[in-house]
């Protein structure tokens, strides 16, 4: 199934498109989506996954002149809007995920929001080598 078409839905939020990039063993992974919310605004607030006890939410931005990664304590979600999780911007770090999955193959995760709840998601592991998170 094409990562494109897995999607899922809980209260007025869904989420689609997402996809897990795992570069080098011992790395952390990556973790990209698209978050629709047809409802009041809400918040992305956690991520968890069976595959490793540490999945953070993050950021990018600029300090002194360099673009740095940072966690942050939840992604806003508009009210009737979409969020969107990619590269050089806001996306999920999934740490000390071993051994490091396979192209094609998915990774699960649970991501909590402040008002809609938990939502149970399956990322596809698509292979970007040479790109960066």
């Amino acid at each position: 199934m094409s990562h494109a078409h897995m999607q899922a839905t809980v209260g007025d939020i869904t989420v689609s498109g997402a996809m897990a990039r795992f570069m080098l063993a011992g790395r952390p992974g990556a973790v990209f989506l698209t978050i629709e919310n047809k409802g009041e605004a809400d918040r992305l607030i956690a991520a968890s996954s069976p595959l490793t006890d540490r999945v953070e939410l993050h950021t990018h931005l600029m300090e002194d002149g360099v673009m740095k990664m940072r966690q942050i304590e939840g992604i806003d979600v508009a009210a009737s809007g979409t969020t969107e999780l990619k590269s050089g911007g806001l996306h999920i770090m999934m740490f000390n995920v071993d051994p490091m999955p396979e192209k094609d193959s998915v990774v699960p995760l649970t991501l909590t929001f402040e008002k809609a709840g938990t939502l149970d998601i399956q990322a596809m592991v698509i292979d970007k080598a040479g790109m960066s998170h």
